[in-house]
């Protein structure tokens, strides 16, 4: 927890470039589940406009390196889940955000 304004957006930059070289064949770079749920907190508790959006694209990534991937150091949990309903809660997004949180809740159940 920083407290620097904008430390979530910089995090979410961070994993971007981590993804991008490990991709690239830098194996020490490769983000782990760890990796996302850092970034995926940071963006929940940040306040920072866009930040739920944020977070749940950081969950589809995980979930989609996951699947595809059949990688095993990232496996999204429940708590992804909830850290992205929480973003979504403190967005400020009013009935839209209500929406989004209840297909990420029908989307847990897949």
């Amino acid at each position: 927890k920083s407290g620097y304004r904008g430390a979530a957006a910089r995090a979410d930059q961070l994993l971007d470039k981590m993804e991008a070289k490990y991709l690239a064949g830098d194996v020490d770079l490769k983000p782990n589940t760890f990796t996302y749920n850092a970034v995926i907190n940071a963006l929940a508790k940040s306040g920072e406009a866009g930040a739920a959006a944020r977070a749940e694209r950081v969950l589809q990534n995980m979930v989609n390196r996951h699947k595809t991937g059949g990688a095993d150091d990232v496996t999204p949990t429940t708590i992804n889940f909830n850290t992205v309903l929480d973003a979504w809660a403190k967005s400020g997004g009013g009935r839209a955000a209500a929406e989004r949180a209840e297909e990420i809740v029908e989307w847990m159940d897949r």
